[in-house]
Formats: structure tokens, sequence, C-alpha cells
């Protein structure tokens, strides 16, 4: 289905069953992802007792790209315009990777928006992985995108041979991570604190590569069984901001709740 959403003809799906007592789930794919790419193979599993929203971003998959850069901010406002086309007032929110950001920043510009965040494999500041990550963006070339992101691109995309512009403008919105009024920056304080405050700084989630296999400071590390560790808010604190606590992503977790407080 597309929905006119901020000068875009946005791509979205809805799984699940239809209405019931519990908010609706929506899926933030992560950068140069598709629905498929990032969450194909937990859709069935997330949509059980529960309606899920997914859709692609600015550029992403089935949604076609328009005269402007990719953002964090532009994509949470697009996410969220995507809610009120819906109708839906509130929504719990899983991010992945750059969709942990997107999702972030929602929680810092709709918190009215967001009863529950789950992030997964995602950072809020540059701290969060080796220097050596960003520097690769300064000599990426297309060569280094993913052959199977690359791949899904070619069968999604409107126009399939935008594929080069897609890449550099993904490249252009790392790089610019974490430079004044960004998510991955203001997040650091709404993380630790409950609240946003400009110009903090930290890590989160679970971070790219470090050497040795370090986790960076303040970085979610594995659960005690290997699974994946993400963050998640429960109950809102000062200021109506989702509270934020590490939590092991399980397939229980995810049924249960995503084991944050209700």
């Amino acid at each position: 289905m597309y929905a006119s959403i901020n000068g875009l003809r946005m791509y979205y799906e809805i799984h699940g069953p239809p209405g019931g007592d519990r908010v609706p789930l929506l899926l933030l794919h992560g950068g140069g992802s598709t629905i498929e790419t990032s969450f194909g193979k937990l859709l069935p599993l997330l949509s059980q007792g529960r309606a899920l929203v997914a859709f692609e971003q600015q550029g992403h998959g089935r949604t076609a790209d328009v005269d402007r850069p990719f953002s964090f901010e532009q994509s949470a406002a697009d996410a969220v315009a995507l809610l009120r086309y819906l109708k839906v007032p509130r929504a719990d929110l899983f991010g992945y990777s750059n969709g942990g950001h997107i999702a972030l920043q929602i929680a810092l510009d709709h918190p009215e928006v967001v009863r529950k965040l789950i992030l997964e494999s995602m950072m809020y500041s540059r701290e969060g992985a080796a220097a050596e990550f960003w520097q690769g963006f300064d000599h990426a070339t297309l060569a280094d995108m993913p052959e199977e992101l690359k791949e899904a691109y070619r069968q999604t995309a409107p126009h399939p041979e935008n594929l080069p512009g897609f890449f550099d403008k993904s490249v252009a919105r790392m790089r610019g991570m974490d430079a004044g009024a960004n998510p991955v920056r203001e997040s650091a304080h709404l993380a630790r604190h409950g609240r946003p405050r400009r110009g903090d700084g930290g890590t989160c989630g679970r971070d790219a590569a470090t050497p040795a296999g370090r986790a960076p400071r303040g970085a979610a590390r594995r659960g005690p069984h290997g699974n994946r560790p993400a963050l998640a808010a429960g109950r809102r604190a000062r200021g109506g901001l989702p509270r934020i606590v590490p939590l092991t992503l399980t397939r229980r977790s995810i049924e249960t709740g995503y084991g944050a407080p209700p």
C-alpha cells in the first residue's frame, strides 16, 4: 500500500489482526535496507496478536526518492506523519540500526506517540564504534555495499538505476551523524536520565565492531545466553519521555512486551 506523506509516495504494510486492545508495533528498518532485509524473518512472530505497521523510508525499497538529503530527523517526521495518516495515536517502536536512531528522534520530537521503544544494533554517538568504522565512510564506494542490499534495491526500487545515488546519500547521512542537532547526540541524555539535553554524548545499544571485541563505554552487552541485546523504554520518566532500560531480545521478551514494564 502507498500513502502520500511529506512529498513521498511512501510504501507501507500492515500485518496482524486489526483492532484489539494492544497498541500497534511500528517497524523502522536499517539504512540501505527494506522491510524484508531487516525484518522479513521476524514479521510472522511480531504480528502475532497485534497489528504491525512497517514502511520503507525515503529512497529505500518501494518508496521512491525525492530531491532532499536523507536525514534521521526527516525520517522521524515521515514516520509520525504515517501514524497520523493511519489514525494511530500511539505505538510501540522497534528500530533496527539506523531505524533505532529514527526511533529515538521520534521519542525526542513526538513523545506523545511513543509508548515503548525497542532499539537494536544502534548507537547514539560516534563513541559507539571504533574510529576505523567512521573513517571507512570517507572512502566508501558502491562495491562496499552488501550484495544482499544491492539486490533488494534492484528488485524493489521504482528506479533501480539510481542505486549509485542511493548509496551516496546513505553514506552522507552516516558521515553527518553526531554533527549539530542530531538524534544520536541528543539522545545520550535521554538514555541516561529520561530527558533530552543538547550536546551530550555517549554510547547506547549494541555497538559496531570495536578492537579486541571491547564494547565502548555505555554500550549494551550480550545477554547471558548470547542473545542480541536491545534497549526498551517502559514507563515514562519525568518530562513525558520514555524511560530506556537494557534488555535481552528473545522470543519470550517480544511476545510478552519486550521485557519492559507495562
